[in-house]
């Protein structure tokens, strides 16, 4: 998939590729938003809850890091490495 056909579908859709593809690198709470970084096959993904409702309020797609939210720029490597998701080609 590209992000492309990423951004052309809608919400509910767009919430199934991330939980069925996505691979959490970071997450982030600020005042009123939890945010969770991920990454979509060749691009990455940014989802935004309210904190207090748990509603999804916003999805944003970039195909670099330095595209993402400022927030992610300092604290990339903060999710612990035993938790992170690699892909791994067959051997």
């Amino acid at each position: 998939m590209t992000i492309q056909e990423f951004l052309e579908l809608n919400e509910m859709d767009k919430m199934n590729i991330i939980m069925q593809s996505g691979r959490l690198i970071n997450q982030r709470v600020e005042t009123g938003t939890r945010i969770f970084l991920y990454r979509v096959e060749s691009f990455y993904v940014s989802a935004c809850y309210h904190t207090t409702s748990d509603q999804l309020t916003e999805i944003f797609a970039y195909i670099e890091t330095d595209q993402s939210v400022p927030h992610f720029r300092k604290s990339l490597t903060s999710i612990h490495p035993a938790e992170r998701q690699y892909d791994t080609p067959e051997i």
